[in-house]
C-alpha cells in the first residue's frame, strides 16, 4: 500500500480502502524495508539506545540508557516486537503476576517499534507489567554501530 501525508490524499485512500485502515493509508512512518533491520545508536525518549542484529533471522538485542535498561525482540516486515527489562529501576512488577522475573530485574514489560524504510526512525509504544502498550517511545538512529562486538553487560 503507498503511504501520504498529504491530507487530502489520506482522506481519498481512507474512502476507498474504508475507515478501519485510516491509520495505514495515512501514516507518516512508511513499512521499513525487510532487509534493514534495524541496527545502530538512536536517541529515543529514554536516552541513548544500541540497537545489534542478528541478521537475517531478525532478532535485536540492545540496551538504552535510562536505568540500565535492556530490550529483545524479533523484527519483521518494519515492526520490532519484544520486551524490555530496566536491571536499576525503581519500578517493580509483582512476580506472581507473571510467576518469574525477567532478566533478574522485578520490573519489566513489552514495546512495538514501527521503523521508516530507512530504519532511521521508529515511532514506538510501551507497557510496563502486563499492561497495554499505551505509553510512547521514539527514536532517531544518530550512529551506525562500528564495534560488532558491543555486547550488554548484566
Amino acid at each position: 500500500m503507498r503511504r501520504s501525508t498529504s491530507p487530502t490524499a489520506c482522506f481519498s485512500q481512507a474512502a476507498a480502502l474504508g475507515w478501519v485502515l485510516v491509520f495505514q493509508a495515512c501514516s507518516a512512518v512508511p513499512p521499513a524495508d525487510p532487509s534493514r533491520i534495524p541496527e545502530g545508536e538512536y536517541a529515543t525518549t529514554f536516552g541513548s539506545m544500541r540497537l545489534s542484529a542478528a541478521s537475517p533471522s531478525g532478532r535485536v538485542t540492545g540496551g538504552y540508557q535510562l536505568d540500565g535498561g535492556r530490550i529483545e525482540g524479533t523484527y519483521a516486515n518494519g515492526v520490532l516486537r519484544g520486551e524490555w527489562v530496566e536491571v536499576r529501576a525503581e519500578g517493580t512488577c509483582t512476580p506472581r503476576q507473571f510467576g518469574y522475573t525477567l532478566g533478574g530485574s522485578t520490573y519489566y514489560g513489552t514495546f512495538t517499534f514501527v521503523f521508516n524504510a530507512e530504519s532511521s526512525r521508529f515511532e514506538g509504544t510501551w507497557a510496563a507489567c502486563g499492561g497495554p502498550e499505551n505509553e510512547t517511545w521514539t527514536g532517531k538512529r544518530v550512529g551506525n554501530l562500528v564495534d560488532r562486538s558491543y555486547r550488554l553487560r548484566d
